[in-house]
């Protein structure tokens, strides 16, 4: 049983060796060998102290020896390190990271180290990188299966990252996990399984997300409506996703008509949406005008001097407070309902 993942891809292949050009473009190059630091916040890019052999920081030549020793890179092999965090409950806990680049641009091995002290917590050797995107590694030596799935995790997300950038499914979303199968066709089914599972979550979170706006008409949020138009638009980039990996797999017709029913229905689930954008911005501005007449009034009647310009002041201010927080309110609530 092999660990097996899918780098997300539109292209016809995974552009190997133009992401690891573009890693060593944006690192740090260090006194050792085809070695580089990627700069992760909030760690910054090391300094190269006064002494042209030492580093600042906490990437030490000491450090970075470690890391390969661990990885034994062969010659002309590169690494590259940083720090990241693995763990989306408690963000402070942070791990060393070295990969080793192999031929053709594609990942070798993958090692992890505690942080700040680098006592080698696993290194993983990566057994291929398929045109389409499928990253298959294994374990060696017995494993518990919860540790195991925990590390295969993490060692998929480095060279995940390496390749593609994550952008529709961020570390508190529905990732795409690495599965344990036999072979690559029971590893496609799997990771097609996930993305029907995506569709079924997405239109949890949106319907949800809609139901509860839309029964709050008058105290809808512009964040929590933002919010929603981000999920919708993450729903439909991953089914893009989806369809490529059905296409590259060549898989059967009816796993694309799935993806094609899905995104047809988050596009409905967006036209909602963007009902509530409009909604909200109509309402934002409107509160904005009436507020900005208030103002007016305040600055101009008091400057008249008499007790009747005040007086006007105050009860036209009143009376644009009542329809800005309570007839606005209401005509909301009352055009939701007629929806309904």
């Amino acid at each position: 049983m092999l660990w097996f993942g899918w780098i997300p891809i539109l292209t016809e292949e995974v552009l190997l060796s133009k992401a690891i050009a573009k890693a060593r473009k944006s690192a740090v190059a260090v006194p050792l060998a085809n070695t580089y630091i990627i700069a992760t916040e909030p760690y910054c890019a090391p300094q190269t102290s006064a002494t042209p052999h030492e580093l600042a920081g906490p990437f030490t030549l000491e450090v970075l020896a470690t890391f390969r020793e661990a990885l034994q890179p062969p010659p002309g092999a590169e690494v590259f390190c940083y720090i990241r965090t693995f763990n989306d409950i408690d963000p402070s806990r942070t791990t060393y990271v070295a990969v080793s680049t192999g031929g053709t641009g594609t990942i070798a091995k993958v090692a992890m180290f505690s942080y700040p002290t680098p006592d080698p917590e696993i290194v993983v050797g990566i057994e291929s990188i398929s045109r389409e995107g499928l990253v298959r590694f294994g374990f060696r030596g017995g494993r518990h299966q919860r540790l195991e799935r925990v590390y295969a995790n993490s060692v998929f997300g480095v060279v995940r990252d390496f390749y593609h950038e994550h952008i529709y499914a961020t570390s508190t979303d529905f990732a795409l996990r690495p599965v344990l199968a036999e072979n690559e066709q029971a590893a496609v089914r799997e990771i097609f399984r996930q993305y029907q599972e995506k569709i079924v979550d997405y239109h949890g979170d949106i319907k949800g997300g809609l139901s509860d706006l839309e029964s709050h008409a008058g105290r809808r949020s512009p964040r929590g409506i933002a919010a929603l138009a981000r999920t919708v638009s993450w729903a439909l980039g991953e089914m893009t996703y989806a369809r490529s990996f059905a296409q590259l797999f060549s898989l059967p017709r009816p796993c694309l008509q799935s993806i094609d029913r899905a995104s047809q229905s988050f596009r409905v689930l967006r036209v909602r949406v963007q009902s509530l954008v409009a909604q909200s911005s109509f309402g934002i501005n409107a509160k904005l005008l009436v507020l900005t007449a208030m103002l007016l009034f305040f600055a101009v009647f008091p400057m008249l001097r008499e007790p009747l310009g005040i007086c006007c002041s105050v009860l036209v201010s009143l009376g644009i407070a009542c329809i800005v927080f309570v007839l606005f309110p209401l005509i909301d609530w009352y055009v939701t309902k007629e929806k309904d």
